[in-house]
């Protein structure tokens, strides 16, 4: 009987609701797993379904988030068994997990960045280019890993990341870096046969494009070999942060980044609490130790 159910789900999800391959195959396969850890028809309340969750999540060590993802599917899913009219009425309206607070997004000081990137044993000439330009761009993993030698511009300083656009266009970023980073790329290429006829700008050994994983492993890697705990995510995260506490404006941050959604850098706000001061007397244009007139005071 559930094999049935699941492929009169797919066919409505995908025909009638018109999800996304990629959504359906991910409706298909919690289903696949949900639906032999509980009887169907005779479960009568909330709890019921809540209480697999909860076993499945503690017997799989899954992150509440995870199950919170699994939860919403299965809402949906007993909506149109009852539509279908499989079942009389919906035991499942709502769940009692609620959507987890996103973590504060990790990051690390312009001093810890120094200290990973100084005398590391492990930090060979092109690693200290991906570092020092993650460092400086904030540019994903994935923006790395298929950047190829006509995207760097030495003479102007910057680097185009091809992004793809809601319509389907790709638009270049134009993102700037530092002298520093110029000087290590130049060198880089000097040495580097394939680079210098224009092929990908980071390869592994046998001079292949590094691929994305192979990119968070190195960076992690170099991180780890000095004590600190980073990601090319992490880096990026930094920029972000050092660019608002520098009184940047969050669109331009949110534009530079390429988050499609503002929503995404506004996160940002909440590790500046310390600074807000700061930033306050900034926008104000006062200095630093100017301090603002007491409210309610006479003249």
């Amino acid at each position: 009987m559930n094999t049935e159910l699941i492929k009169k789900y797919e066919a409505f999800s995908r025909d009638i609701r018109g999800l996304s391959d990629k959504t359906v195959r991910e409706y298909v396969r919690t289903l696949e797993y949900f639906l032999p850890h509980i009887d169907f028809l005779a479960a009568k309340k909330p709890s019921d379904i809540d209480e697999v969750l909860v076993k499945l999540e503690t017997d799989n060590n899954w992150q509440r988030q995870y199950t919170y993802r699994m939860s919403k599917i299965i809402v949906t899913f007993y909506k149109w068994a009852v539509v279908e009219e499989i079942l009389p009425f919906n035991p499942y309206v709502f769940s009692r997990f609620r959507k987890p607070r996103p973590k504060d997004p990790k990051h690390i000081s312009q001093k810890e960045f120094d200290f990973i990137i100084t005398d590391n044993p492990i930090l060979n000439q092109q690693g200290e280019v991906l570092m020092n330009l993650l460092w400086d761009t904030g540019i994903c993993r994935e923006e790395a890993s298929f950047l190829d030698r006509p995207d760097i511009r030495l003479d102007k300083m910057n680097v185009a990341i091809r992004q793809e656009t809601s319509k389907g266009e790709y638009r270049p970023r134009i993102l700037p870096f530092t002298e520093k980073t110029a000087v290590l790329i130049e060198r880089q290429i000097r040495v580097s046969e394939k680079l210098a006829k224009g092929e990908h700008v980071f390869m592994n050994e046998s001079r292949l494009r590094l691929m994305p994983n192979d990119i968070t492993k190195l960076v992690t890697k170099i991180g780890k070999m000095k004590g600190i705990e980073i990601s090319p995510h992490a880096l990026r995260h930094s920029l972000a942060i050092r660019m608002l506490e520098g009184g940047a404006d969050i669109g331009f941050v949110s534009k530079f980044l390429g988050h499609t959604n503002i929503n995404q850098t506004i996160r940002y706000l909440n590790l500046l609490e310390g600074s807000t001061r700061a930033l306050y007397d900034r926008a104000l244009g006062r200095q630093p130790a100017e301090s603002p007139v007491a409210v309610g005071r006479l003249a």
